[in-house]
């Protein structure tokens, strides 16, 4: 495999079999990059590829979906609830006479963006319908993720952009929300995660 190298000194064969490793090293992590933005899935404006019939653990659906009613706007924690957890708060806040696709501004996606706790109708019903390409509804969602995370699935991103939010992620830092008040000292500005037309296969 090495022909040539058996005559030349170890440190030479040492040089040349690193250049080598170095080369092949490049080539798989090439290819294996190469490989995975070609199999994602392509999504539009107008098409994502979030499913209807998703379910999660049992687990998952006892989280508590909790609705903070603030003076100006309210916010909506959701944990780790799937379908039957959100659907479940959103019929409760309909019998009580609150919409919280109407009144809530800032909201946590669940389970750290994954795609088995969210589909379009329930995006639907909670945070509006899909708006005109690049439009924004001044609503916020973040998601909390440890940092150098796979989360939040990019289709679950875009599935709040394309319906006017902001969403910015965690990324293992602890981040502060507010509204009509000054800027904390030391503090940066997060910058929105973008939609993108590349996303996740299933």
């Amino acid at each position: 495999m090495y022909e040539g190298i058996e005559n030349e000194s170890p440190k030479s064969k040492r040089h040349k079999l690193q250049e080598v490793e170095s080369t092949t090293n490049f080539s798989e992590s090439f290819i294996g990059k190469a490989f995975e933005y070609i199999k994602s899935l392509i999504e539009t404006w107008k098409k994502e590829e979030l499913k209807e019939e998703v379910t999660t653990s049992a687990e998952n659906e006892m989280s508590v979906i909790l609705l903070g009613e603030m003076a100006e706007e309210n916010f909506l924690l959701t944990g780790d609830g799937g379908l039957r957890a959100l659907d479940t708060a959103l019929e409760y806040s309909e019998n009580i006479e609150i919409s919280l696709r109407d009144t809530v501004k800032f909201i946590q996606i669940p389970h750290h963006g994954g795609r088995h706790n969210v589909s379009p109708t329930i995006l639907n019903s909670l945070i509006g319908e899909i708006v005109e390409e690049g439009e924004e509804n001044k609503k916020v969602a973040f998601v909390s993720v440890a940092k150098d995370s796979d989360h939040p699935l990019q289709m679950v991103v875009n599935a709040f952009a394309r319906r006017g939010v902001k969403v910015y992620k965690t990324n293992g830092n602890i981040i502060h929300y507010h509204k009509n008040m000054p800027d904390r000292e030391g503090w940066t500005t997060l910058k929105k995660i973008e939609f993108n037309s590349h996303v996740e296969e299933w």
